[in-house]
This record gives structure tokens, C-alpha cells and sequence, in this order.
């Protein structure tokens, strides 16, 4: 009944983003399925955004981001993009080369 629960709430917490839809016409995105949810975005600040506008909806409803599981990982044509953290709302997340989605 928990996961249900779980789903229930989390899943109410994503439409309140209102990002659900298809990359190519937007901004900025949301994929998630069960606990995993990963933000497309298309610039690092629309990134920013789009995961405090999340955050802030997931805490009305109970949810706590797991700070430490959470990662972000930049694809890009350009060869000369330094690795670096990014920093949002005063904490900091490691970038990371792959990832394991649903794993």
C-alpha cells in the first residue's frame, strides 16, 4: 500500500510542474517512472529552475529529495566542457558522465 501511496503523491507532484511533454517543443522536461525522475533541460538555468520548481511541489506534499542520490549530467557536441558541480538552491550536485536509469 506504501508504494502505491508513494506513486500517488509523487505522481501529483509532477503535474503540479506542468512539464510533462515532448523535449523538442520545450524548455524543459520530465521523465519519471516509479522513484526515478530525470529533468531534461535544454540550458543550465532552465535546469536550475526546473528542480526547484519540483522540489518546492514535492515538499508540499511530503517528499524529501535525496540530496546525496541525486546527480546531473550535461550532453553536449562540444568537446571543451569542463566536468564541474553545479550548485542549486545552496546545495551541491556532482556531475556525472553516465548513469544507471532505472537500475
Amino acid at each position: 500500500m506504501s508504494t502505491v501511496l508513494f506513486n500517488l503523491v509523487l505522481e501529483a507532484a509532477l503535474l503540479k510542474t506542468d512539464l510533462r511533454g515532448n523535449i523538442s517543443t520545450r524548455n524543459k522536461q520530465l521523465c519519471a517512472y516509479a522513484d526515478d525522475v530525470v529533468i531534461i533541460a535544454r540550458t543550465q538555468k532552465a535546469l536550475k529552475e526546473t528542480f526547484i520548481t519540483l522540489q518546492k511541489e514535492a515538499e508540499k506534499l511530503g517528499l524529501i529529495i535525496n540530496t546525496n542520490k541525486t546527480k546531473y549530467m550535461q550532453v553536449t557536441r562540444k568537446t571543451n566542457i569542463i566536468k564541474q558541480d553545479i550548485e542549486v538552491a545552496g546545495k551541491s550536485y556532482e556531475e556525472v558522465k553516465q548513469f544507471i536509469y532505472l537500475g
